[in-house]
Parts: C-alpha cells; structure tokens; sequence
C-alpha cells in the first residue's frame, strides 16, 4: 500500500518550514510521496486576500524541485470557493484508492482538529503527523493526542519529531515589506521569483 503525505495551507509564500515538514515525515514515516496542496479561500481566511494562484503555485514548484519525492496537488484550487479537508481527503482517497494517506499539521491546528468540519469522519480515514509548533510542545501533544483517542478511539495521531523552526508566511510577508533579509527563511528560487514579481512590497 503506498503512504500518501499531504499539507495543505496557503504557501503564502511556502517557507522553509514547509520544506522540513515534508522531508522529516517521509524520512520517520517512509512516505511514497508528499504532495503540498494550496488552498483557495479557506472558511478561516476569508478576509486574508492571497497573492495569485498561479504565483503561490510556481512557488511551491520551486520550493519542491529538489526532491523528486514531493509533488503539488491542484485539487483544492480546482474545486474552487470555500473548501473543507474532509472534501479533499474523498476525492484524493478516489484518485488513489490503494494508499494511505497522512496528513502532516503542525500542533496549533491539532488543538483545534476537533472543531474542523465533519471531524469524526476525518480522523477515522487519514493518519495525521503532527508537529510540535509554537507553545505547543511534546508533551501538550501528547496529551492532546490521549484525548483524541479518548474521543476517537479509532483515531490515529502520532508526532513528527524535528527540530523547532520558528517561521511563518506572515512574518515573512511582513519582514518583506519592511525590507529585511528573508533569505535563511525561504528557498532561494523562491526568494528569487518574490523578488523578481515584486511581491509582498504591499499588503497582500
């Protein structure tokens, strides 16, 4: 059965971060393939106006060339409107029926996993990886992790250890427009189209 990870979010820009995410799941976990999956408007960032689908996508292109492991899905986008993750693990379950799927977060969206929509259903067909992030620690995953079974009995929840980076799109896009340097955060392709486009010289 092949291992399937998969991260989604707004790569707005995608970061080093995300890059490490990906690289420590398929090396702990033994993942086939990592896909990272740009959302369109998600229903909690309404009001975030992103740059250009194509821009977030060539960036997320770049980001990943070096390892032939790691791909980008345009599932989301190609959907459209408001998405939900339970919508994007069916239809990825339907283009791959063979594979396991692992779903790599960071610990601050673990905290609020249970809130997401259809989440009892959610927890029942996907293996989520869940990274230590912010004042979400080892051991506050753990515990939450034990409330989750506790809650989900078929639930499963492991960590992904690495090691702590302290990183954000919204930092970056803020530390861009004030003219700070940015390259120990982001690829450097990725740094190269930014500043090649000109992007995040404004609010964006």
């Amino acid at each position: 059965m092949k291992k399937i990870g998969i991260m989604g979010g707004s790569f707005d820009p995608i970061h080093n971060a995300h890059i490490a995410m990906g690289r420590a799941a398929k090396e702990r976990f033994g993942l086939d393939n990592v896909l990272y999956i740009p959302n369109a408007h998600t229903y909690y960032k309404k009001d975030h106006e992103m740059v250009s689908d194509e821009m977030r996508c060539d960036m997320v292109r770049l980001a990943i060339k070096p390892y032939p492991y790691m791909g980008i899905s345009l599932i989301e986008l190609l959907r459209g409107g408001i998405t939900y993750t339970i919508d994007t693990i069916t239809e990825l379950y339907d283009t791959y029926p063979d594979s396991e799927i692992y779903f790599i977060i960071g610990g601050d969206s673990l905290v609020n996993l249970r809130t997401w929509r259809r989440a009892d259903e959610l927890l029942e067909k996907v293996i989520f990886l869940t990274v230590t992030r912010g004042d979400i620690d080892s051991e506050k995953t753990a515990l939450l992790i034990n409330e989750y079974k506790n809650d989900f009995p078929y639930s499963d929840i492991r960590q992904l250890p690495m090691e702590p980076m302290d990183i954000s799109s919204s930092n970056i896009r803020k530390m861009l427009k004030a003219g700070e340097d940015v390259s120990e955060m982001i690829p450097p392709d990725v740094l190269s189209f930014i500043q090649k486009k000109g992007l995040y010289l404004r609010e964006n």
